[in-house]
């Protein structure tokens, strides 16, 4: 596979939407080059800025009231899980609550980059479960039912499919804070500096290295984290 090839591989890798052969030959590389590697930790903190500075897309009036209708009481409950969960990992979690009632598989087949816990609340889906290395390769073919959950490795291809009744389950994702995380947040706090103000570029640099402003950083984070 040609150098251009593989750095135009590097923002689906860094979306964690590689698979097959350009997976395994991008992850070979990646082990003995310096700049794909300096590519792929771009383009992985451009997409972790767009998730965290991307304003959100209300849904339609109709399908926010059908989401809500399905739910019912619930999301108080799924909050309550996740914060249990989050204390017991010492780390962020960030829960999600996915309705179906058809066939259709919406995401398709791809990996996460977190490690993931689904919780069945209502009726089925189908979970198949692919190996990393040979992403063509079932591991795991799973039916989820009603309180049954689901623990899915972070960069495991998978592939979720509602069984034609109305289907709704929760996803827990373990977000753990990364250096990328904090650089991206203290550059943000930091404001503008221009890069031939040697003194302002000085201070700012300081600043994201002070320990008040790590703190600040990971009091985000439950204080299990700390210690992780």
């Amino acid at each position: 596979m040609t150098a251009e090839r593989l750095v135009e591989l590097a923002p689906l890798a860094a979306l964690g939407a590689l698979d097959g052969e350009d997976r395994s030959s991008f992850e070979r590389e990646l082990l003995t080059s310096p700049a794909l590697a300096a590519e792929l930790a771009a383009f992985e903190e451009l997409v972790g800025r767009l998730a965290r500075e991307t304003a959100p897309v209300p849904p339609p009036p109709a399908v926010r009231r059908r989401v809500l209708e399905a739910a019912g009481p619930r999301p108080g409950a799924r909050g309550a899980e996740s914060s249990a969960l989050a204390r017991a990992l010492g780390c962020r979690v960030q829960s999600n609550l996915y309705v179906a009632d058809g066939t259709d598989p919406g995401f398709g087949k791809h990996a996460d980059s977190m490690d993931v816990l689904a919780m069945q609340i209502e009726g089925r889906k189908r979970w198949l479960l692919f190996d990393p290395e040979a992403t063509d390769r079932v591991i795991a073919d799973i039916t989820l039912t009603a309180g049954r959950a689901l623990y899915v490795p972070a960069r495991t291809p998978h592939l979720v499919t509602p069984l034609g009744e109305r289907s709704m389950h929760a996803s827990m994702s373990a977000v753990r804070p990364k250096l990328a995380d904090y650089l991206s947040w203290s550059a943000g706090s930091a404001g503008e500096v221009d890069l031939a103000d040697g003194d302002g570029l000085r201070r700012a640099l300081e600043q994201m290295a002070c320990a008040d402003a790590i703190a600040r950083f990971l009091d985000q984070f439950p204080q299990d984290s700390l210690e992780a």
